[in-house]
């Protein structure tokens, strides 16, 4: 009995310090205190590339666009090196592919909306 007394005061303890060491946001998601000063999230700007940013260039012109906090993509140098949040760098490219996908659906829309219209207005052929 006191066996397992013990063990679970270790694991109350245990749950207690981890507690105190992470912000809770929901129910399911606990995160590290210090996550945003780790430095392992960040990665080298030579990696990050995708089907809109093919070159540095492009991904220089991002970079100066959008903001350097949380809601758009942090960077930081290690010495000459740039590097971007990794979790940041996703965000981003998923919040295009959601907006892509938007645009091609309403672009759909519309044109399976005026097929009707197109295909009335011709001629059938003799």
């Amino acid at each position: 009995m006191q066996a397992r007394l013990k063990r679970a005061v270790r694991r109350v303890i245990l749950l207690l310090t981890v507690i105190s060491k992470s912000v809770v946001i929901s129910k399911s998601t606990v995160i590290d205190k210090d996550t945003h000063t780790d430095d392992t999230a960040y990665i080298p700007v030579k990696n990050c590339r995708s089907d809109r940013i093919t070159t540095p260039k492009q991904l220089a012109a991002l970079l100066k666009k959008v903001p350097n906090d949380p809601s758009g993509i942090r960077r930081k140098y290690h010495g000459q090196h740039l590097h971007v949040h990794a979790g940041d760098w996703h965000r981003w490219n998923e919040e295009q592919e959601r907006e892509l996908e938007k645009e091609l659906s309403r672009r759909e829309e519309r044109v399976t909306s005026a097929m009707p219209k197109i295909r009335a207005e011709k001629t059938p052929k003799k």
